[in-house]
C-alpha cells in the first residue's frame, strides 16, 4: 500500500504508474489522478500540444514512416488486430461498433463519401470538447478539419476564399 500524494489516499501499489526517474520505480500520483491532470492539461493546451506534434512529424516524419512500416512487416495479422482494438477503445468503441458505423456508413468517408483506397482505413471523428463520435472519416478530410481546429467558422472562411477564387478566374 502507499498514498498517492495527490489524492493523499491509501491505494495498492498497482495503482501506480511505472516511473523509471522514482528511486521506487513508482510515479508518486495514483493513475487515476494522474489520467485527471494530463486530461486537463491537453484540454487547456490542445493548441500547443498540436503545433508541438506537427512540428516533431514534420522533423521526423520519415523515420516515424520507416518505423511503422516496419512495425507492419514484424507483427501478425492478429497483433494488429490488437492494436486497432486498442485504438478503438479510446473512443469506446468495439470493433463490432466501428463496423456497424462503418455499415451505416456504407464504408465511404461522412465528409467526401469516397471510399478509402488500398489498405487506408477510415479513422473516428469525434469532438475533442464533449468526446463525442461524430462518424468516420477518410485521412484527408480527418486531417483537413484538424489543420482548420474543428472551427465551422474557419470552414466557412475557406469555403467563401474558393468560392471568390473561382468567381475572379471565371472572369478573367
Amino acid at each position: 500500500m502507499r498514498a498517492c500524494t495527490r489524492c493523499q489516499k491509501e491505494k495498492p501499489l498497482e495503482s501506480f504508474a511505472h516511473s523509471p526517474r522514482a528511486k521506487n520505480g513508482l510515479h508518486t500520483w495514483c493513475r487515476v489522478c494522474k489520467a485527471e491532470t494530463s486530461r486537463q492539461w491537453h484540454a487547456k493546451n490542445r493548441k500547443r500540444k498540436q503545433l508541438v506534434d506537427r512540428q516533431k512529424y514534420t522533423k521526423n516524419g520519415a523515420r516515424i514512416r520507416a518505423n511503422a512500416k516496419a512495425w507492419y512487416a514484424t507483427h501478425t495479422p492478429q497483433s494488429r488486430l490488437s492494436k486497432r482494438s486498442w485504438s478503438l477503445r479510446q473512443y469506446g468503441l468495439t470493433i463490432a461498433d466501428f463496423d456497424r458505423l462503418l455499415g451505416t456508413q456504407d464504408g465511404s468517408c461522412a465528409i467526401c463519401n469516397k471510399k478509402p483506397p488500398g489498405s487506408q482505413k477510415l479513422v473516428v471523428d469525434h469532438c475533442h470538447e464533449t468526446h463525442l463520435i461524430r462518424g468516420l472519416l477518410c485521412r484527408y478530410c480527418n486531417i483537413g478539419l484538424g489543420y482548420f481546429l474543428d472551427s465551422p467558422d474557419l470552414l466557412n472562411a475557406a469555403i467563401n476564399y474558393l468560392i471568390a477564387a473561382r468567381v475572379s478566374r471565371e472572369k478573367k
